[in-house]
C-alpha cells in the first residue's frame, strides 16, 4: 500500500506538473497575444464554464475512484454506469449554459460576453467524459495510465489554444480551443480502459443492478459536487467581481496574478490526488494508525512544498509578473503578495478536504466550504468597489485563512491527531 501511493504521488505530480505548465502556457502566451483586456475576457469565460463543468465533473468521477479502490468486484458495473450518468447530464448542462449565456453576460455588464460563452459551452460534453476515465483509472490504481491521459490532454489543450490565436483568431480561437481540446482526452482514456472487463478484475461478475450502482455513486457525488463548485468559486469569485464593477482590462490583470498566486496549490495537486485513494482504502478498513500516518506526513510534505513558493512570490511579486506575464501586468504587484498568503492558506485546506472525503464524510467539507464561499462573496462586494484589487486580494485571503482553520481544526480533533511542538 505505501509503494502504492509513492508510486502514485510520483506519476500524478508529473502530470500535474505537466497541466501546471500547460496552464501557465496559455495564461502567459494569451496575455501577452491578447493583452489585458482579451485575456481578460478569456480568463472570465473559461471560470465560468469550469463553474458549470465541475457540477460533473468533480462527484462522479470522486465516486468512481473511491468506491473502484474499495470493490473490484463490481468495477465494470460502476464504470458503465457513471458513463451513462455523465453523458445524460453534460448534455442537459450543455443546453441550459447554451440558452442561458445572454443572462449570464447581463450579469457581467457586458452583452458580449454571450457568444464567447456559447462557444465554450461545447467543452461541457467531451470534458465530463474525461474525467470520469480519469476517475475510472485512479481507482484502479492504474497511476501510470492516468498521467499519460492528463499529460497528453495537457500539451494539445495548449498547442491548439495558442495556435488558433497566433493564427489570428483571437479570444474567440483562445475559447475555441478550450472546448475541443477535451475530446482527446476521451480518446486517450478510452485506449487505456480498454479491456478492462471482469475477467481483468479478479473473475468476480457483476453482481449489482444499475439502479443501486447509480444510488451509490450520487449518494457520495452530490456533496462531493456542491463542494468542488464552491471550492472552485472560492478561487474565482473574486474576479468575477472585479469584472462586474471594473472593467476588462483590470481583469486581465487580476487573473494573471491569480494565476501566479495558485502556483502552491498546483504543486502540491499530485499528493492530493494520490491521497484520495489512500485514505479511502484505511477508513474503510478502520485502520486509525496508517490514517493518522497518512494525515500527518500529507501535512508534511504539504508545508515543505507550500511555504517555500509563497515566500518566493511574495518577496518578489513585481518581478514575477513581469517576467510571466509583461511589465504591463506589473501593476498587480501589491495585490500578488496579499493573494498569495491566501493561496498558501487555500493549498492547506483543500489537503483537509481531501481527507474529509477520501474518508467518507464529503458532508463536512461542503458545509466548510459553502460558509467560506459566503465569507468570500460578502468581502468582495464590501471590498472591491471601494479598494479594487487590493481589496478583492483582502476579501479571499480573509476567507481561505478562515478554511485553513476550521478544516485543520476539525480534521485534527476527528481522527485524534496531536499537535507535536
Amino acid at each position: 500500500m505505501k509503494q502504492n501511493v509513492i508510486h502514485g504521488t510520483i506519476y500524478l505530480t508529473v502530470a500535474q506538473v505537466a497541466f501546471v505548465f500547460s496552464g501557465y502556457a496559455i495564461h502567459m502566451g494569451l496575455a501577452r497575444l491578447l493583452g489585458p483586456a482579451g485575456y481578460g475576457v478569456y480568463a472570465v469565460v473559461v471560470s465560468l464554464v469550469t463553474t458549470v463543468n465541475l457540477i460533473l465533473t468533480s462527484g462522479i468521477p470522486q465516486a468512481v475512484s473511491r468506491y473502484v479502490a474499495h470493490d473490484s468486484s463490481d468495477t465494470v458495473a460502476m464504470r458503465n454506469t457513471a458513463f451513462k450518468m455523465q453523458l445524460v447530464l453534460s448534455f442537459v448542462m450543455f443546453f441550459i449554459y447554451f440558452i442561458m449565456a445572454e443572462r449570464i453576460a447581463l450579469v457581467f455588464n457586458d452583452p458580449a460576453l454571450a457568444h464567447f460563452i456559447r462557444v465554450s459551452a461545447f467543452m461541457i460534453p467531451g470534458y465530463a467524459m474525461y474525467s470520469v476515465l480519469l476517475g475510472y483509472l485512479n481507482g484502479l490504481r492504474e497511476y501510470k495510465k492516468q498521467s499519460l491521459n492528463s499529460i497528453c490532454y495537457s500539451v494539445f489543450n495548449t498547442g491548439l489554444i495558442l495556435l488558433l490565436v497566433v493564427m489570428g483568431y483571437s479570444t474567440m480561437g483562445a475559447v475555441t480551443g478550450f472546448a475541443v481540446a477535451p475530446l482527446v482526452g476521451v480518446g486517450v482514456g478510452l485506449f487505456f480502459v480498454r479491456g478492462k472487463g471482469k475477467d481483468e478484475i479478479n473473475n468476480v461478475p457483476i453482481s449489482r443492478s444499475s439502479s443501486m450502482v447509480t444510488k451509490q455513486i450520487m449518494d457520495f457525488a452530490v456533496p462531493v459536487i456542491f463542494y468542488s463548485v464552491a471550492i472552485h468559486l472560492i478561487m474565482v469569485v473574486d474576479l468575477f467581481f472585479v469584472k462586474a464593477y471594473l472593467a476588462n482590462y483590470d481583469a486581465g490583470i487580476y487573473s494573471a496574478v491569480s494565476m501566479i498566486s495558485r502556483i502552491p496549490f498546483f504543486l502540491i495537486g499530485g499528493l492530493y490526488g494520490a491521497l484520495f485513494p489512500a485514505i479511502s482504502r484505511v477508513t474503510a478498513n478502520k485502520d486509525a494508525k496508517n490514517t493518522r500516518r497518512y494525515i500527518a506526513n500529507s501535512v508534511k510534505v504539504s508545508l515543505a512544498v507550500i511555504l517555500p513558493a509563497v515566500v518566493i512570490v511574495a518577496a518578489f511579486p513585481g518581478s514575477l509578473i513581469a517576467l510571466l506575464y509583461s511589465a504591463e501586468y506589473a501593476g498587480g504587484a501589491s495585490t500578488l503578495s496579499i493573494l498569495i498568503l491566501g493561496m498558501g492558506f487555500f493549498s492547506l485546506f483543500t489537503l483537509f478536504a481531501t481527507i474529509l472525503n477520501g474518508s467518507g464524510m464529503p458532508r463536512v467539507s461542503l458545509i466548510i466550504s459553502l460558509f467560506i464561499l459566503g465569507l468570500d462573496a460578502v468581502l468582495n462586494y464590501v471590498l472591491v468597489p471601494e479598494y479594487h484589487l487590493i481589496g478583492a486580494a483582502a476579501a479571499t485571503s480573509a476567507a481561505c485563512f478562515a478554511a485553513f482553520v476550521l478544516s485543520g481544526a476539525y480534521v485534527y480533533w476527528k481522527f485524534g491527531m496531536r499537535v507535536r511542538s
